[in-house]
């Protein structure tokens, strides 16, 4: 990879990370006046922040910060302030909520124009406050490591990032990963990824863009763009579990190093066929695991594959103690280049 490129690459990476880090630095404060009764009958009055792969996160009239709290330990809510909160059917509704409780006969919500559908709070598994500015919505997290790559069996140092941005029937999320492997000359690695969901007809049908950007100088890959979409079905979407089943088209464009790319520059169409399994338990574990096969549609027999897994381990407030894998197959690379792509790092991360 020449220098220049290696440059536009860093260059990316540090703008990709001076976003989240300003996204994740602004602040944006409701009253403190929402109400929670936990199981064994505790009252706290906090700020929601929100609900979120099982957990409450809260602001706190008397602390500093963000407190995390095991969202199946809340009894009930109370709050005069405008919400959106969204079910296990994927149903998400607006307005003020005035009292979600465990029970259905002792709970109603109140929903501007709308008949309330949602009575049993365990069956509510996100909440974002209603029009809570740009900055609110951003979700994400920061992860640093040292690795091990196939690659020579060099010492690989990671960077990974990720950010979302959630509204009431749409997000858009930005995925970006870097490493850099040292021994016996320096090899580098980049993949940024952009995708865009938007509810359909049914809450748990999404149709979903999607672009990647991948360099690689395991497979004398300079540039690698994917650009596509397609339909997605939510087989299950609750506190602890979200699979997601998805399949579309993508436009592969492709540029090999010199010494590679004989025969191999330019366009492919590609089907796209994927899965997303995510797992995770209050300051236990999140796994993530994301597999997508695109087989060629104009290179008939070629058949490409990534798969990226991520485990966390919560060991401190928003701290986290994180495992990454990733592989990149291709069935017919160019010459004399290998088929695979594939490395392994731990590390801690900071989510926000």
């Amino acid at each position: 990879m020449s220098r220049r490129h290696m440059s536009k690459a860093f260059q990316s990476s540090f703008l990709f990370l001076a976003l989240i880090l300003l996204a994740s630095a602004t602040s944006w404060a409701r009253p403190k006046i929402d109400v929670l009764i936990m199981n064994n009958g505790d009252h706290i009055t906090c700020e929601i922040v929100r609900v979120e792969k099982g957990y409450l996160f809260v602001k706190l009239p008397y602390g500093d910060g963000t407190v995390s709290l095991d969202w199946s330990k809340v009894f009930s809510v109370e709050s005069p302030q405008q919400f959106v909160f969204t079910d296990q059917n994927g149903r998400r509704y607006s307005g003020t909520l005035q009292k979600l409780a465990v029970k259905a006969e002792q709970s109603e919500e109140q929903v501007p124009n709308e008949r309330a559908a949602v009575a049993d709070i365990k069956k509510v598994v996100e909440i974002q406050p209603y029009n809570a500015g740009f900055w609110r919505n951003q979700h994400g997290s920061i992860d640093f490591g040292l690795s091990f790559a196939k690659q020579a069996s060099r010492t690989q140092y990671s960077l990974t990032a990720n950010d979302a941005y959630i509204r009431q029937k749409w997000s858009v999320r930005g995925d970006f990963a870097s490493s850099l492997a040292t021994g016996g000359g320096s090899d580098t690695r980049n993949d940024v990824i952009f995708t865009g969901a938007r509810q359909l007809y049914s809450p748990l049908n999404v149709a979903i863009g999607y672009s990647e950007f991948l360099q690689s100088n395991e497979q004398d890959l300079n540039l690698r763009t994917t650009l596509g979409g397609g339909l997605g079905h939510f087989f299950r979407y609750t506190n602890s579990t979200r699979i997601l089943a998805l399949a579309g088209l993508v436009l592969d464009k492709e540029q090999y190093a010199a010494t590679a790319q004989a025969g191999h520059n330019g366009d492919s169409l590609e089907a796209m066929i994927g899965a997303q399994a995510n797992f995770f338990r209050f300051k236990k574990m999140n796994l993530l695991g994301t597999a997508q096969l695109y087989p060629s549609i104009t290179d008939a027999g070629r058949v490409r594959l990534d798969i990226n897994a991520l485990s966390r381990l919560r060991i401190a407030h928003d701290l986290d103690w994180n495992t990454t894998f990733y592989l990149n197959y291709d069935s017919r690379p160019p010459l004399a280049t290998p088929q695979s792509d594939y490395g392994l790092s731990s590390g801690f991360g900071w989510s926000f």
